[in-house]
């Protein structure tokens, strides 16, 4: 420990550095790029707002939601759509150069609107819809209900994107499932999804449309017709064909001057991931999957996807398998924790808490503590030895060097909200709390003990404990310091390890009865 003598000598100096902050803080708050285009788009909806939140939205991130946006998006939306209409129907009679090109910009700006729509439907809470989104549901069913059964399927990108705009969010409200399933003609979707998948081997076709009807159907006797267990045999290929990999997909030469969100191979996986699980709500699926040939080769491809120097989104698509699957039944935990129970695989594994791009890090860590759940019996023979532990220290010490950096992003930032949901803080967040559990070993314990400074541990709880106090009792729901709790239990399992000096313990023991501590824990 390389504060030893000099640990929280600062006491006192940190009531200036409280006083400077929630000065600070007592100004205007700047916002994240992505906050500032939301605002923006609110309050102008224009093809110019959206596409600064287009590009705003579309990096990789881990933003936070954005409840009055998706009602705005909606409206936006339909009225490019009623716009388009407008022009096609104008479109024969009129000569001039001008309206086709007014006509594909509309066109594009409709599919712009519906990524959007995604992006932020996907970490949006919805209750039952408001007026807006019944509006967009309405138009969704109803375009896609004709769209389906027209020729040229494949190449429509339009009804891809709404496919997958309607499925997220289907997914995500048992509020819009409630509403999809009483619409009028919502038969007349289910016939025309069901003669798209009879009629098509376009995979984002046919995934997108199997989640649609899996969360729509699945439990009526409609579901138990057309999820038979042919069906889902063909259903659980397609899946794993798209996550090895060896469905090729056409759709990047037919639409090379597209450049959507469907680009991207990591999002068909994902869905196709979301639609294993829809599909395993079913017992008898589950059993089925269960006992799939292509289950434990997936999850250990997985896990050496999961390194350090692997591809960011393949890292995420990776994880976001793990970690569904895991969920599903104890049969797949037992899989998974075999996997995992590997030297060299656990390793690997936690050097992927260290990747360069802080959401795969993120992501990483989260699938760590949600394989090992309460209970890290699991990994404790590995981590035992005097020569594994040793191996490990380079990734205990970048794990607290990842912490203490984030000091300086806390003290600097100008907005509480923007801080709790920035990929940095939320990395540190994920670490600290990973630490804080595997400190519950010995070995690990004392790597802590050994690389972790006393006092910067100290500023920071010190710091978040400002940021408590600079803000208005009603904005705190929207800022809690995660980073300072889990720091905090870090800190108290460090306390019983023998290799502590007792004056540390007693100095730390006088700090966890602070009222920066007290106002920390207080927040949780």
């Amino acid at each position: 420990m390389d504060d030893s003598d000099a640990t929280f000598t600062s006491f006192s100096s940190s009531v200036y550095s409280r006083r400077a902050t929630i000065e600070k803080r007592s100004k205007r708050p700047g916002k994240s790029a992505l906050g500032v285009a939301v605002d923006s788009y609110l309050v102008s909806p224009s093809p110019s707002t959206a596409s600064s939140l287009y590009k705003s939205a579309r990096k990789l991130t881990a933003h936070n939601e954005f409840f009055p946006l998706l009602d705005t998006l909606a409206e936006h939306l339909l009225t490019v759509v009623a716009s388009n209409k407008a022009s096609d129907a104008q479109d024969e009679a009129c000569t001039q150069y001008s309206q086709p090109t007014q006509t594909q910009q509309t066109s594009e700006d409709s599919l712009q609107l519906l990524e959007l729509c995604y992006l932020f439907a996907r970490k949006t809470a919805i209750g039952y819809p408001s007026h807006a989104l019944c509006k967009l549901l309405q138009w969704l069913v109803e375009s896609i209900s004709v769209s389906a059964i027209g020729n040229g399927c494949e190449n429509d990108t339009g009804l891809k994107l709404q496919l997958l705009v309607l499925a997220e969010m289907i997914k995500i409200s048992a509020g819009v499932k409630i509403y999809a399933k009483e619409m009028k003609k919502i038969k007349d979707f289910y016939r025309s999804l069901t003669i798209l998948l009879n009629s098509t081997e376009d995979p984002e076709l046919l995934v997108f449309s199997m989640a649609i009807l899996a969360r729509l159907v699945l439990s009526e006797s409609m579901g138990s017709k057309l999820f038979s267990e042919k069906n889902v045999d063909q259903a659980f290929a397609l899946v794993f064909s798209v996550l090895d990999g060896s469905c090729h997909d056409n759709t990047d030469e037919s639409m090379s001057d597209s450049t959507t969100i469907l680009d991207r191979r990591s999002l068909l996986q994902i869905v196709s991931v979301d639609l294993l699980c829809d599909l395993a709500d079913r017992q008898e699926i589950l059993e089925l999957l269960e006992k799939h040939p292509k289950v434990s080769p997936t999850i250990d491809t997985s896990f050496m996807t999961i390194n350090l120097n692997g591809e960011a989104e393949q890292i995420l698509v990776a994880a976001h398998f793990l970690s569904s699957i895991v969920q599903l039944s104890h049969v797949f935990r037992k899989m998974v924790i075999k996997s995992l129970s590997d030297q060299d695989v656990l390793y690997r594994v936690l050097q992927g808490t260290l990747h360069p791009s802080k959401l795969a890090a993120t992501t990483t860590t989260q699938l760590i503590l949600k394989v090992t759940g309460d209970d890290i019996r699991s990994i404790r023979s590995l981590l035992d030895s005097s020569a594994n532990v040793e191996r490990l220290n380079p990734i205990v010490t970048g794990m607290i060097r990842c912490i203490t950096d984030t000091t300086s992003i806390v003290q600097s930032a100008e907005d509480n909200e923007a801080l709790s949901n920035s990929d940095e803080y939320l990395h540190s967040v994920e670490v600290c709390h990973l630490l804080a559990k595997l400190s519950e070993l010995s070995g690990i314990r004392s790597l802590c003990v050994e690389n972790i400074s006393l006092n910067q541990s100290a500023t920071l709880i010190q710091v978040e404990s400002a940021l408590i106090s600079s803000v208005e009792p009603q904005d705190l729901i929207r800022f809690h310091p995660r980073l300072s709790i889990h720091l905090v239990n870090l800190l108290s399992s460090l306390i019983s390890d023998e290799n502590m000096v007792d004056k540390n313990k007693r100095t730390l023991s006088q700090f966890f009865q602070t009222s920066e501590v007290s106002a920390v824990l207080g927040a949780a």
